[in-house]
């Protein structure tokens, strides 16, 4: 599995905490409650004693209900440099097995839920209130440290990549309603395609000699940008499938593309330069000929 990244969930002291907050309640609400069933005689105080007995026990239930959907909610997990394991499910994810993941953001630079497609289709939604930003900062990481060799090496072999992007409607009402049936559920209305040679975007190619990709830190926007600096798409890493790997993808390819028609430049000024070398050794070894061998004009009339 590699290095641990991180572990998650609620913590033994947290989950003490929580115990000892409902054991000190309802003991001192079990105790209040003894003294008074004692007594023979109530008084105008004893009442409000009992009222207190009632509070310590609605107060316990309440803590106890808060504790139950925490342990709940939270899912116990360790993260590793090579996958995540999810300890109340007993089940492993390895980076190398994931199809494809997205997000759904709480704004244009902050993720709400990780949603991680496994290799039988299933979904694993991650809640970041949860896990920490930092689980999607790893996760991101160490997914482009496995896969990118291996998804360059489908693009140089022929194969397209699709990747989905977040249209405008549906990024305002992911922003107002985040229901887990929903956000499972999600199909990206907006795409894009890579290959070896071309990026597409609204069924227009792009040669990616051509093309350039800003990234804004402060903000989170993406350009994508011809070189004479009109807009083709801009987005933001929250909004596109697989956030920074699609764009880690287009960096090498883009990077390539320039490395090989440099190397053609260099090859054709290499080729011209030979040949000037060439006529010029041809004229200086054209001193050594014969100059007997041309006969003017005039002297061959006479």
């Amino acid at each position: 599995m590699g290095e641990l990244r991180k572990k998650i969930g609620m913590g033994f002291l947290h989950k003490l905490n929580f115990i000892l907050i409902i054991a000190l309640s309802l003991g001192l609400a079990v105790v209040v409650q003894y003294r008074l069933l004692e007594k023979t005689v109530k008084t105008d105080v004893d009442t409000y004693v009992q009222y207190f007995a009632y509070f310590l026990f609605i107060f316990a239930f309440i803590i106890f209900i808060i504790f139950y959907i925490k342990i709940r909610a939270v899912l116990p997990m360790n993260v590793y440099q090579n996958g995540i394991v999810l300890k109340r499910r007993r089940e492993t994810i390895m980076y190398q097995d994931i199809p494809t993941f997205y997000f759904i953001p709480y704004s244009d630079r902050r993720i709400k839920y990780l949603i991680v497609e496994k290799g039988n289709g299933g979904r694993v939604i991650f809640n970041t209130n949860h896990t920490g930003d930092d689980f999607v900062d790893y996760f991101q990481k160490d997914y482009m440290a496995i896969n990118t060799d291996k998804f360059l090496e489908k693009i140089r072999n022929g194969s397209d990549m699709m990747f989905g992007v977040l249209s405008k409607k549906q990024t305002l009402v992911l922003k107002v309603f985040k229901t887990k049936n929903m956000v499972r559920k999600l199909e990206f209305e907006d795409k894009f395609y890579i290959s070896k040679d071309t990026f597409q975007y609204k069924d227009v190619k792009y040669n990616w000699n051509i093309i350039d990709i800003d990234y804004d830190i402060q903000t989170g926007n993406i350009e994508i940008k011809d070189r004479d600096n009109n807009i083709i798409m801009s987005t933001y890493f929250p909004y596109v499938e697989k956030g920074e790997f699609a764009f880690n993808i287009m960096d090498h390819l883009i990077e390539e593309s320039i490395k090989k028609q440099d190397k053609v430049e260099i090859e054709y000024i290499e080729n011209n330069n030979e040949h000037i070398a060439i006529t010029d050794n041809e004229l200086d070894d054209s001193k050594y000929i014969d100059e007997n061998i041309f006969i003017d004009d005039k002297e061959e009339n006479d």
